[in-house]
């Protein structure tokens, strides 16, 4: 279940039980009153306006369904909903039935001395002799909503007579109010769960942008979410390493024109950037025309070997196509050798002092440099290491080179042509 339905269950149960017998206590009174029956009873009625009531998820929807209540379970035919002034010490009018339209303009202050005003300062109902009542939006009678000491609203009669309800039918008025001040606190712990949602997305999202300058846009989203891997001094992992590497860029620097060749150099790194980065990958560094990134499964990659095999084919792929492109064009293409190996690394942040990476290192890492280089000597595009072989098997379209020896390690290592995935 999602949690914000987990979240509303909890007091929407509680809610419909109270509103529910409220509406029992309603349909008695009605019927003990004498009222004629008409053809929807007073049942019917008062269970219509208590599911809005409950199901309502806006003030106004909750003013409008609870002035009708009032109307007819007291008679009563001039109403209005006060709110309190977000800005101001004032109630101002939300809703209201059968006043003029200055009503909607109405502003009452707290400190006033009307029944509106001492129901809003004492939190309990208020009346004001009907003598007294100057004109239509002077109002008799005045109940307040509130919940935990918390004024939500007021709601105000200006009938003449609505005084006396508070001595004859004082106790219906009071479990009416009821009913909507759970209304009115069920809306106000949905605006300030929502606002809360809203504010921490937004802060994600701004300390995103802001890492995103900075780091990996994978990294940067990690340590929003997990903030812990800050602290992260180092831990052992599982891990799936690529690095890719231009052929001969050493003679090309020494025989090209220097500007060509770096705007031809960042357009190759850029299109590969992308690649990795689209397939969740880290791009952990450039060192020259060398790219080395990597996956793990603490940065939501639990499948972090296919996605750098996938990420390998479509850089070989997209590097083709730029040869094509240059050729074209007249200008010195340039191929790249790409492995992908896979094994235990050690992950955490790695540096001095003034400046560290979060980064792995290992035997994995270091072993992929090297098998990057035998793409020279198979004469293949992209090498597939024997850690990595293992975990994509059966995904993957390989042709096997044989074992190779590779500098730091004593064991012979599987090598691999990655030709294409299943």
């Amino acid at each position: 279940m999602h949690p914000k339905l987990i979240v509303h269950a909890k007091w929407l149960g509680p809610v419909l039980v109270v509103a529910l017998l409220i509406v029992l206590l309603i349909a008695a009174r009605r019927r003990k009153s004498g009222r004629k029956a008409a053809d929807r009873s007073p049942y019917d009625e008062a269970l219509e306006t208590v599911t809005l009531l409950v199901g309502a998820r806006s003030r106004d929807r909750i003013a409008e369904a609870f002035l009708s209540l009032l109307g007819r379970s007291l008679g009563l035919r001039k109403l209005a909903f006060l709110i309190p002034d977000k800005t101001h010490p004032n109630l101002v009018v939300l809703t209201s039935v059968g006043l003029s339209h200055e009503a909607e303009d109405l502003c009452v202050p707290l400190d006033g001395g009307s029944a509106v005003s001492e129901a809003a300062r004492t939190l309990k109902p208020a009346a004001t002799r009907t003598g007294a009542v100057s004109s239509s939006l002077s109002f008799s009678l005045a109940c307040p909503l509130a919940v935990g000491g918390q004024l939500l609203g007021v709601v105000a009669a200006a009938d003449e007579g609505a005084d006396r309800l508070l001595k004859t039918r004082g106790e219906l008025l009071r479990d009416l109010s009821s009913l909507a001040e759970m209304s009115l606190a069920k809306v106000e712990r949905f605006e300030r769960t929502k606002k809360s949602e809203d504010l921490e997305r937004q802060q994600k999202e701004q300390r995103h942008r802001m890492l995103s300058t900075y780091l990996s846009p994978v990294i940067a989203k990690a340590l929003v979410d997990y903030p812990e891997l800050l602290q992260l001094e180092g831990a052992q992992t599982e891990a799936s390493v690529l690095f890719a590497d231009i052929c001969d860029f050493t003679t090309i620097c020494e025989s090209g024109d220097a500007r060509a060749i770096v705007a031809d150099l960042n357009e190759y790194l850029g299109v590969m950037s992308e690649i990795i980065t689209r397939h969740r990958g880290v791009l952990d560094k450039f060192v020259g025309d060398q790219i080395m990134a990597y996956w793990i499964p603490a940065l939501s990659q639990a499948d972090h070997t296919i996605l750098a095999a996938r990420a390998a084919i479509e850089m070989r792929d997209a590097q083709k196509r730029l040869h094509d492109e240059w050729t074209s064009k007249g200008r010195r293409p340039i191929k790249a050798g790409i492995a992908v190996n896979a094994g235990v690394a050690v992950y955490g942040h790695i540096g001095s002092e003034e400046r560290k990476d979060l980064t792995i290192i290992g035997d994995t890492v270091n072993a992929c440099a090297r098998l990057e280089k035998l793409t020279r000597t198979y004469g293949v595009d992209v090498i597939l290491g024997g850690g990595a072989y293992d975990k994509v098997r059966d995904r993957v379209i390989v042709n096997f080179l044989g074992e190779q020896k590779v500098k730091g390690k004593e064991e012979q290592v599987m090598v691999y042509h990655l030709q294409g995935l299943v």
